[in-house]
């Protein structure tokens, strides 16, 4: 996306700002924050104890969240 529009590609917490297009059925999924901690073993045993499985599944970005158009204003 960043070159055909000719920009930076931005994220926040490691989810694109922008999109190009996504398909409405199958949208991306993304490594939940805990997930990420227990990789990376920065979870304590107490924040270990009080995690669900659910809450280590992949995320998903839904549409509503996203600006429908790029906005390339100078």
């Amino acid at each position: 996306m960043a070159d055909a529009l000719n920009m930076r590609p931005t994220f926040r917490f490691g989810v694109p700002d922008f999109w190009k297009r996504i398909a409405q059925g199958d949208p991306p999924l993304y490594e939940s924050e805990a997930a990420y901690l227990r990789r990376h073993e920065l979870l304590s045993p107490a924040e270990r104890k009080r995690l669900k499985p659910e809450d280590y599944e992949p995320e998903t970005v839904r549409l509503s969240d996203q600006p429908d158009e790029v906005n390339n204003e100078n």
